[in-house]
């Protein structure tokens, strides 16, 4: 028989002439929430209790941790890279069309400055008008000024500067853009016209900024100096010949530039002569001018507004047969 008692968790033995302690962790003493738990909570720890373990585990979650960042800078460079990509492809077709549309608008200029003998703004001497276009006369009951290559220049730049807008209208609404515009350069060479477009965009979306230089020159190949010479030599003709029409005077510089003279004499004493080009992409296509032996045709030399030109059988060409017999 012995007798036992637990204090401050020692638990005592006392048997006859002997006397034992027992030491009671607290690690065996298993305290849970429900008298009949199966399951030691103190023992289902999350985390490693050993330093090397935890270690480990820091390591692996670090790596996590730079692989995200990293992760996430690669895809906001390459989302940057293709969207300043997309944004230059964009401005880059945008300068292709709005080059190409000024050098579309640089051969209209042309050929209406051909068209009206010269001129953009209304001529400096007497000429035919109607609803669209102006015929200046070079003989005017006398000798006319006849426009040179630098005032034909002057023309071209002055009808290009009035039609800019529309090749400006091509640039998406979806960019921003300001650009630095001063008047074209045009130099009239021997069978060309060479012209500058003093132009810079500057396109801008979002924090993307572009900008595209238009300097560089264009050439359009045209014989207008030959032309206007022919034309001068013409109305030169017709004032030594007395106001008659000496053919054969310029059939041979017609034929060597290929051109195609055509005379209308349609409208009583006045004697419209037109140059045509036969080269391809040559500009302009057509030289337009006139001639009167008389100053009493119209008050200023304007006939009513409803005038058109028109081609008669009367006309002469030079090309033809009938040219040669005469």
């Amino acid at each position: 028989n012995f007798t036992y008692r637990l204090n401050n968790n020692i638990l005592s033995f006392k048997h006859s002439n002997s006397h034992s302690n027992f030491y009671i962790s607290n690690s065996n003493i298993v305290k849970s929430k429900r008298s009949n738990s199966r399951f030691n909570f103190q023992k289902l720890s999350l985390l490693p209790k050993s330093k090397r373990s935890q270690t480990t585990l820091f390591i692996i979650l670090a790596l996590i941790f730079v692989s995200i960042i990293i992760l996430t800078f690669t895809y906001n460079f390459n989302f940057g890279n293709s969207e300043k990509a997309n944004f230059n492809q964009q401005t880059n077709i945008l300068a292709n069309e709005v080059k190409l549309c000024f050098e579309n608008l640089y051969k209209e200029s042309i050929n209406e400055i051909g068209i009206q003998g010269g001129y953009f703004y209304e001529p400096l001497t007497e000429y035919l008008k109607n609803d669209i276009n102006s015929i200046p006369f070079y003989y005017f009951g006398e000798l006319e000024y006849i426009p040179e290559p630098e005032l034909i220049q002057e023309q071209i730049i002055a009808d290009i500067d009035s039609k800019n807008d529309r090749c400006f209208n091509l640039i998406n609404t979806s960019l921003e853009y300001e650009y630095l515009y001063e008047l074209p350069t045009v130099i009239i060479k021997e069978e060309t016209i060479e012209i500058t477009n003093n132009l810079k965009l500057i396109l801008t979306k979002n924090n993307l900024t572009n900008i595209i230089d238009l300097n560089e020159p264009t050439e359009i190949k045209s014989n207008i100096i030959a032309m206007n010479s022919l034309a001068s030599y013409i109305a030169y003709s017709y004032e030594i010949n007395k106001e008659s029409l000496c053919l054969s005077c310029f059939q041979e510089i017609a034929l060597d530039e290929n051109f195609i003279v055509e005379i209308d004499d349609s409208l009583d004493n006045i004697l419209i002569t037109t140059i045509t080009e036969t080269k391809e992409d040559y500009y302009p296509r057509f030289y337009n001018f006139a001639m009167t032996s008389t100053k009493d045709i119209e008050k200023d030399g304007k006939l009513l507004e409803d005038y058109e030109i028109k081609n008669t059988d009367n006309e002469l060409n030079l090309k033809t047969s009938y040219f040669e017999n005469e």
